[in-house]
Formats: C-alpha cells, structure tokens, sequence
C-alpha cells in the first residue's frame, strides 16, 4: 500500500507540475550527488612491507598444548637449515610398581624402549617414493632415494616445572653420551606393528597384537637395568618427584640432514617410555590350582598431560639461505616476502598514511598477497595452509586483531568470515592469499590501533610451513589494501 500511495503521489505531482516531469533525474539529484561524494574507494594505498625475523614462539604452555610435535633436520633450498628437536619429561603411570615377586623374590630386567607415535597429518616437506624393483638388477629391491632420518636420545640432567612458560629457543643440559641411537630410518606412518606377545612362558596360545604406527629406540640397558635396580632397592617410582630427580627426561636430537620433517603425536599412549622385566610368581586361574610362572611384564613411564614437552627449533640464522638477506631489510621487501612458520620469519606490514584517511567510517577493507614462485624451490613444499594478522598490544605482545579473534572458534568459520587460505585466481594463474581486516582497519584509522600489522602462520610454533609472496614493488602483484568508506 506503501508503495501504491508513492506511486499515485508521483503521478499527481507530475499532472500538475508537468514541465518539471519531462526531468525527472532533476528531483533530489542534489542530494544523491551527496550521497555519491559521501562513498568512495580506494586501492592505492602505499605500504611498506618487511620480512621480519622471529624472536621465538611458545612450544610449552600446561594450559595451551599441542599433541603433534615437530621434529628432523631439513634442508629447504629457500629457508635454509631448520632443526626440529624434543625435550620429554615423563611421569610414573601407576606408584609403588610391584617389579618383584612377593613369592620367590626374583625378577630380572630385560630391555627399555622409546616409543614415539606417528602423527602423519603434520608430516612436511619430501615424502619420498616407494622402493621399487630392478628387473635388470635380478630382481632385487633398489632403494630410490627414500628420505631417511638418525637420531640420537640423550638423558636431560635438569628438572623441568610445568608451570613455566617455554619457549622455541630454550636449551637444557644433557648428558654427552646417547642412551640410544636409530640411524637412516624411513618413518613409516601408515604401517602397523605387529607383536607376538607370550605373557607367560611357554603358552602355547600367545596373543598376536596390532599396534598404530609408531617409531620404538631401545635405549642403553645399562641405563634400564640401572633404573630397574633402583626402583626394587630404592623404590624411586614412590612420586614424580622422585622419579624425575633420578630420571628427568629426554632430548631428542636428529643427527641428519634431509628434506623432511616428521611429526609426532605425544598424547597417543605409545609415546612413551617401556621398562621390560620377567618376574616369577604364582597365578591361578579360577578352579585351577596356584602355580609359580615367568611372567613377561611391561611397565610404562608416560608422557601426561602435566609433562613438559618442549620443541626446540634451530634456523641456523638462516645461513647460507636466500631468505637472509632478505631479514629486516624494507628495501629488499619491495620484491620478495617471506613468511615460516616454527620459529621463521614473519612479515611486517606498515601503512604509513593511514592517518591522512580523515574521518571516515570503513565499510570493506581486505588485505591481498600473490604467491611468488622461485626458480631454486620445490613443488613438495607446500604453501601455509592458513594466515593470521597480528599486532602489538600495551604489554608489548602479539596479539591477535580483532577481525580473526571473533572468527576463530573453527577454521572453517575463520576462512569463511577472515580469508587467509590460498586461493587459486585464474585471471592470473597465480594462488592468492586475501583477509579481511575491515575492523582492525577502523581502529588504525581511529588511532586506536598503530600504523603496522603483522602476517602469521596459523599454528606457527606446532605445522611446518613456508611461502615466498611479491614485495611491495611488484608491478602487478604487489600486496595491496582494497579499500571502501563512507565520509563521515
């Protein structure tokens, strides 16, 4: 009815006034020219681009965990060196273990094995091919270059508390000697283990048990049958605390170089630590009589919750790598940016102008980065899966803006409502990466928040990542802020 009366109003109008009507785009022209002058864009704001080098990034938080832990030694023909190591705390899965017969008194210790679970969904870099036969080499297995992997585990001499804060860049004492080494392995994250167990001696109805793929060290058994003997003599295993002054954990440490880092899952209950002994004891059955057996026992030193697990990430400064003279240099940023993730690089973003805007309201306001492609990389590593924007609170801390902050209780929410995910722009045949930073923008524009921002890996300190983006100069590619406002 509404739009029936305007109607007829018109129509009234224009019988009386009839001159005027032969120009109808005169009527209120004045103020939709208001309205026009009132909404502008803009998408050539200046911006100074850096990559910058990261201090180091939080690997242990009790409260903020991870369960996939980084670990290798890789070779990456842009970043240069990173190595990926463990420091693991573990902690007593039952007090007071019964090692020795109450009956006979008689146990005898067998071996001590380090267990670490796969977690291929973080696996990175060179996957490797399959070993393949040679019909010309009699048929025999050729090994084709497979990405294999040595590491050295070593006892930690220091304590950890798992109410600090640690960080990518920490070092503990260790002692010099392993206590268990593994050389040129080949991860296999999609092959299970297969144990015939016998729990007592000479059952002829041993259990066959399948275990989730997982990588087992025996470590020196010196060191178990040590540990052993003071657990029957001095009943060490009465706490943690007791525990961790004689046993206060491990470093793993790679001692090779390759194109991959493997990742492993540190809540699964097969990371641990497992002491195997035999004690002789009496076992009886239901109606059957009490007998003396050798039993074939485990008993498991965990990685809890309430253990510290640290990772430690070493980028060698870069040396060597084309990304070093790239490193807090904005003039070299006007061509290629670089972003890591672990404890890599970072980029800065600065937009000077930002406070010759004047007071206007933002509408709309992204962010774009163009994947760059170098001659020297290579296709196996692929690009950071998810981005986020940063910037330096009162405290002096990084932070997260406001546009990912309420957009990130899921990734999907996250990519639909922030972006920050690679995106294929067939106009240019090149992956882009676009955000939405509309709110944060207001707050530069407001002086709530400063000039500069920063771009991040999404799960820096836990996923291996990289990408090379085009500097600030680019002709075409440049990292640009589209922008559309409403003049106040």
């Amino acid at each position: 009815m509404r739009t029936l009366v305007t109607a007829l109003a018109v129509l009234i109008i224009c019988g009386i006034l009839m001159p005027a009507c032969n120009e109808p785009t005169i009527i209120g022209s004045d103020l939709l020219e208001q309205d026009k002058a009132s909404i502008g864009f803009l998408d050539t704001l200046s911006l100074i681009t850096t990559t910058v080098e990261e201090d180091s990034v939080i690997t242990f938080d009790i409260n903020s965990q991870s369960s996939n832990y980084l670990w290798g030694s890789i070779d990456d023909p842009i970043f240069g060196k990173t190595d990926a190591s463990i420091y693991l705390q573990f902690l007593l899965s039952s007090v007071n273990p019964d090692f020795v017969s109450t009956r006979t008194h008689e146990s005898r210790f067998d071996s001590i094995v380090l267990g670490l679970a796969y977690d291929d969904r973080a696996f990175y870099g060179n996957n490797g091919k399959n070993i393949f036969t040679d019909i010309l080499n009699g048929g025999n297995p050729v090994d084709d270059g497979s990405i294999r992997h040595s590491m050295d585990v070593l006892k930690m001499e220091e304590v950890l508390a798992n109410d600090q804060l640690y960080y990518s860049d920490q070092t503990f004492a260790t002692q010099n000697t392993p206590l268990g080494s593994i050389e040129n392995f080949i991860p296999k994250p999609d092959s299970r283990w297969e144990f015939i167990f016998p729990f007592l001696d000479g059952d002829a109805d041993a259990d066959t048990i399948f275990l989730d793929p997982h990588l087992r060290v025996r470590l020196d058994d010196n060191f178990g049958q040590n540990l052993f003997d003071q657990v029957v003599q001095n009943n060490i295993f009465d706490s943690d605390t007791t525990l961790l002054s004689n046993f206060p954990g491990l470093y793993l440490k790679p001692t090779k170089s390759a194109e991959q880092l493997i990742s492993f899952n540190l809540a699964s209950q097969l990371s641990r630590v497992s002491i195997y002994f035999t004690k002789t004891d009496t076992v009886s059955a239901i109606g059957e009589p009490t007998e003396l057996q050798t039993l074939n026992l485990r008993y498991d030193l965990n990685l809890l919750a309430s253990s510290v697990k640290i990772a430690n990430y070493d980028h060698n400064n870069f040396d060597g790598s084309i990304v070093q003279s790239y490193i807090d240099d904005p003039e070299q940023g006007e061509e290629y940016l670089f972003l890591q993730s672990m404890a890599g690089p970072n980029i800065k973003v600065d937009v000077p102008y930002v406070d010759k805007l004047g007071d206007i309201v933002i509408n709309k306001a992204d962010i774009t980065f163009y994947v760059a492609t170098l001659a020297e990389d290579e296709e196996y590593f692929d690009p950071i899966q998810q981005l986020v924007i940063q910037e330096i609170n009162s405290n002096g801390d990084l932070v997260l803006i406001e546009d990912v902050a309420r957009s990130s209780t899921s990734i999907a929410e996250l990519t639909l409502d922030f972006g920050g995910d690679p995106i294929e722009d067939s106009d240019v045949m090149l992956t882009k990466y676009t955000m939405n930073i509309s709110a944060h923008f207001q707050d530069m524009v407001d002086g709530i928040s400063s000039k500069t921002f920063f771009i991040a890996p999404l799960f820096k300190n836990e996923r291996a990542s990289r990408v090379v983006f085009y500097g600030s100069a680019h002709p075409m590619f440049a990292p640009k802020i589209n922008l559309a406002f409403t003049n106040k």
